[in-house]
C-alpha cells in the first residue's frame, strides 16, 4: 500500500482519535509550565546528568546514587537528551517530556479499546483515561510512576495482540512485545509481573480455547524466547547498576520495594500512619476515592454486561483478553491488600493500575452503547456524558493540581477529603507560591526578595528577583507546604495560602515574625517541631560561631522549648522523656551562659511588661538551670508557669526549692500552685497566717483567691 493510501486509511478510520490526540497535545504544550517541581525531580535531574557521564565513559557515580540506582533510567536519559535541543530549561523540558509520555498512554488506551471494541471502544477507552485526573495530573511531573504506568499499559496491549492471533505470533509482534516489557522494566523492576500475566493467559489459551490447527511448538518457543531476550536486553541497556550486577540488582530492587525498610509517614483517614503500619485497606481505599465517576460507570457497565450474558463465551480469546486487562488493574491492588507491603504517598506507587481500569471501563461502556436495545444506548450515552462532564469540570477547577483529585461520589471532592487524606504530597504547589510573591511583593523591596523553604526544589523554579536562602539569612518570606505541617515551622504572619479547589490548603506564604513564635497555630504540631529542632540547632550554632550571642541564646532557648513540647511524643522519638528533659536543660544552660544574667533579666522584664510571658518564662528556665540555688529566679519562674497555665511544671520546680529560700515565700508558691490546680488552699492559708501573720505574702494569697472568687460570681 502506498504511503498516501495508508494515510488516507488511517485518517478515514481513526480521525476521531487523531483529533482527540491533537487536542490533548495542544493542552500539554500550553500548560506544562504551570506544573511545579516535585519531591523526586531534583534527584532525577542529577540522575540524568550522571547517566550521560556513564554512557560517555566519564565516570560511574550513577552506580552509587542510592535513591535511584534501584530504578531503570530510560525516562531520565531521554529527558536529559531532550534538554540539549529544547528551547526550555531542563525542568520544563522534563515536564514536557513527561506530558508527552502521558499522551503515549492515551494512544495505548485507544489501541486496546480499538482491539476489543472497534473505533467506539478505542475512543471511549482513550477518553476514560484522559478524564482520569490522577493520571493526567501526574503526567506532567512524575518521572517514575507515569512512564512505568504507560509502558505497563503498552505491555498489556501487546499481550492482548499476542492472544488475538495465538498460537501464531509473528516475529515483529514478539519483538514489539519484548520492547514494551523491556521499557517497563527500564523504569521499575515491578514490570516483571507482566511475565506472570503472559504465562498465565497463554496457558489458559492452550487449555480453554478451541484451536482449528495444530501448534507449531518450536516456532512458538522461539517467539517467546525472542520476547524475553528483547525485554531483558532493553532493561539492562537502560539500567546501569543492573548491567554491572545483572542478577543481584533486580533481586535487591524487587525485595526492597516489596518490604521498604525506611519509615515514611502518610496522612490517611485523618491520622498520620507510618509506612510499616499502613492498614490493608490503604490502596483499595485510595483507589475508591480517586477513580473518577466516568470510570466507575464503565466498570458498572462491565458488571452489567456479564450479568446479562454479553460475555457468555468465557472460553473465547475475547474473554481472555478482557481477563488480562482486568487482572492488570486488579491483581496489584489485591496483592497490596493480602501481602500488606510498606506503603506511603497515597496510591502513587500503584498508579499503574489506574490505566487498565480506566480502559476496561471505557471499553465496557462502548459495548453497552453499541447494544441493539435503544434503552441501553440512550441511557448509557446520557449518563456517560454527564459523568464525563462532571470530571472534566473538576479537572479544570483543580488545575494544575489534578494529581490531588478526589471523586464526588465517595470522597466528596478535595474540598472535603483534604481534612483526611494527602493532597499535594509532591509539594509542586510551591511554584505557585513563589509566583505569587513575584507578582505581589517585588515593589516592596529595592533588592532581591529573600525566600526560605524546606524544599530544595523551590530554588529551581524561582522567578527573577527572588532568591532562595537558608533561614539563618533572615528571609523576607518562608514558603511551607501543608504536608507534615511544614507551613507551621517558621512563625510569622500568613500573607497568602495556595489552595486547590475552594478549600484545600496546599502551601503557605509566611512573613517571619517572632511575635508569632508562641502562637498555638505554629507550636501545636509534632511534625513542625521535628523540623524546627533541626532549624533552631543550626541557627544557634551559626549565630554562636559569628559571636552573635544574643540571637544564639534566643535560638537555644527556642530549641529548649521545642524539646519541652516533644516530651509528649517521646514514644515516637529515639529519646526517653528524661532524655528529652536533659536536652532541654542543656540548651537552656547554653543560652544563659552566652549572655550575662543582667542582660537576661533585662530582656525578661521587657517581655513581661509587654505581656509576652512565654518568652520570659523561657529565660527564667535558663536562669534557674544555670543558677539553681537562686530562690528569686525560681519564684519568678513558678509565677510564670502558673500564669501561662503550667501548674504541673510549677509543682516540679517547687519541689526543688533551694534550702536557704524563704519558708513563707515557698508556702506562698505552694498556695498559688494548689489554687491553680483547683484544690482547696484553706489549710495552707492557715499555716501561712500562723507562720507570718503580718507577711505581704499572706495578703497577696488572700487577694488572689478573693479576686478569683469575685470573677466566678
Amino acid at each position: 500500500m502506498l504511503i498516501k493510501d495508508q494515510i488516507r486509511f488511517i485518517w478515514g478510520t481513526h480521525r476521531a482519535f487523531l483529533v482527540l490526540a491533537a487536542g490533548y497535545a495542544v493542552v500539554v504544550f500550553t500548560t506544562f509550565t504551570d506544573y511545579g517541581i516535585t519531591n523526586d525531580e531534583p534527584l532525577h535531574l542529577l540522575h540524568g546528568e550522571a547517566l550521560m557521564d556513564w554512557y560517555l565513559g566519564r565516570d560511574d557515580r550513577v552506580l552509587e546514587m542510592y535513591r535511584v540506582y534501584y530504578y531503570g533510567a530510560f525516562f531520565d536519559i531521554v529527558a536529559h537528551l531532550a534538554s540539549f535541543i529544547s528551547p526550555y530549561n531542563p525542568l520544563d523540558t522534563k515536564h514536557l517530556c513527561n506530558g508527552l509520555v502521558g499522551l503515549l498512554g492515551i494512544v495505548a488506551a485507544y489501541r486496546i479499546g480499538y482491539l476489543l471494541g472497534g473505533v467506539r471502544g478505542g475512543m471511549l477507552a482513550a477518553i476514560a483515561l484522559a478524564l482520569t485526573p490522577r493520571y493526567y495530573g501526574h503526567s506532567f511531573n512524575n518521572p517514575k510512576d507515569i512512564p512505568f504506568a504507560v509502558f505497563y499499559l503498552w505491555s498489556v496491549y501487546y499481550l492482548l495482540r499476542c492472544l488475538d492471533i495465538f498460537p501464531r505470533i509473528s516475529r515483529r509482534l514478539s519483538i514489539l512485545t519484548g520492547l514494551a516489557i523491556g521499557l517497563t522494566l527500564a523504569i521499575r523492576v515491578g514490570g516483571l509481573v507482566v511475565y506472570m500475566y503472559a504465562g498465565l493467559f497463554l496457558l489458559l489459551a492452550l487449555i480453554l480455547v478451541e484451536r482449528r490447527e495444530p501448534i507449531d511448538w518450536p516456532a512458538l518457543g522461539i517467539r517467546i524466547a525472542t520476547t524475553v531476550v528483547v525485554s531483558l536486553t532493553v532493561m539492562y541497556a537502560f539500567w546501569p547498576r543492573a548491567s554491572v550486577m545483572p542478577l543481584q540488582t533486580p533481586y535487591e530492587a524487587l525485595t526492597k520495594f516489596s518490604d521498604f525498610p525506611d519509615t515514611h509517614w502518610s496522612f490517611f483517614d485523618g491520622t498520620y500512619v507510618g509506612s510499616p503500619l499502613t492498614p490493608r485497606v490503604y490502596i483499595p481505599r485510595w483507589v475508591s476515592i480517586t477513580l473518577p465517576e466516568f470510570v466507575y460507570l464503565g466498570l458498572l457497565a462491565a458488571i452489567a454486561l456479564i450479568s446479562i450474558g454479553a460475555w457468555r463465551r468465557w472460553r473465547s480469546i475475547t474473554a481472555l483478553q478482557y481477563g488480562i486487562l482486568a487482572l492488570a488493574g486488579v491483581f496489584p491492588i489485591a496483592y497490596a491488600y493480602v501481602m500488606k507491603p510498606h506503603l506511603y504517598d497515597g496510591m502513587r506507587h500503584f498508579l499503574f493500575t489506574v490505566p487498565p481500569l480506566s480502559v476496561l471501563g471505557g471499553t465496557a461502556l462502548a459495548v453497552l452503547c453499541g447494544r441493539r436495545e435503544r434503552y441501553w444506548k440512550i441511557s448509557s450515552a446520557v449518563v456517560g456524558v454527564a459523568f464525563g462532564g462532571l470530571v472534566l469540570g473538576e479537572m479544570i477547577r483543580l488545575h494544575p493540581y489534578q494529581s490531588s483529585y478526589f471523586n464526588h461520589i465517595i470522597a466528596g471532592t478535595i474540598d472535603t477529603a483534604w481534612h483526611r487524606y494527602e493532597t499535594d504530597y509532591w509539594r509542586h504547589g510551591q511554584k505557585e507560591a513563589v509566583r505569587w510573591i513575584a507578582e505581589n511583593c517585588l515593589d516592596e523591596f529595592d533588592r532581591p526578595i529573600r525566600v526560605s523553604s524546606r524544599f530544595v526544589g523551590t530554588e529551581m523554579q524561582m522567578p527573577e528577583g527572588i532568591i532562595l536562602l537558608d533561614y539563618r539569612s533572615d528571609p523576607d518570606f518562608y514558603i511551607g507546604s501543608t504536608r507534615f505541617d511544614e507551613h507551621r515551622v517558621i512563625p510569622g504572619e500568613v500573607v497568602h495560602i495556595v489552595k486547590a479547589g475552594s478549600e484545600a490548603e496546599l502551601v503557605y506564604v509566611v512573613r517571619p515574625n517572632n511575635r508569632y513564635q508562641y502562637d498555638a497555630f505554629f507550636t501545636d504540631s509534632f511534625f513542625a517541631d521535628l523540623h524546627r529542632r533541626k532549624i533552631y540547632r543550626r541557627e544557634a550554632e551559626y549565630r554562636e560561631s559569628r559571636d552573635e550571642t544574643v540571637r544564639a541564646a534566643q535560638a537555644y532557648l527556642m530549641l529548649a522549648r521545642v524539646y519541652e513540647r516533644l516530651r509528649h511524643f517521646s514514644d515516637r522519638l529515639e529519646f526517653s522523656k528524661s532524655g528529652i528533659d536533659n536536652l532541654a536543660l542543656n540548651n537552656e544552660i547554653k543560652a544563659i551562659r552566652l549572655i550575662s544574667k543582667e542582660d537576661a533579666l533585662t530582656v525578661a522584664f521587657r517581655h513581661i511588661s509587654q505581656g509576652f510571658t512565654l518568652p520570659a518564662q523561657d529565660i527564667y528556665r535558663g536562669l534557674v538551670s544555670v543558677y539553681p540555688d537562686n530562690a528569686l529566679y525560681r519564684e519568678q519562674l513558678i509565677r510564670l508557669f502558673i500564669r501561662n497555665g503550667y501548674p504541673e511544671r510549677a509543682t516540679s520546680h517547687l519541689e526543688s526549692w533551694p534550702v536557704d529560700g524563704s519558708r513563707s515565700t515557698r508556702l506562698l508558691m505552694r498556695i498559688l500552685v494548689t489554687h491553680a490546680e483547683g484544690q482547696s488552699t484553706e489549710a495552707l492559708l492557715d499555716e501561712l497566717a500562723s507562720l507570718a501573720p503580718d507577711s505581704p505574702h499572706l495578703e497577696e494569697a488572700r487577694k488572689i483567691i478573693a479576686n478569683e472568687s469575685e470573677a466566678l460570681q
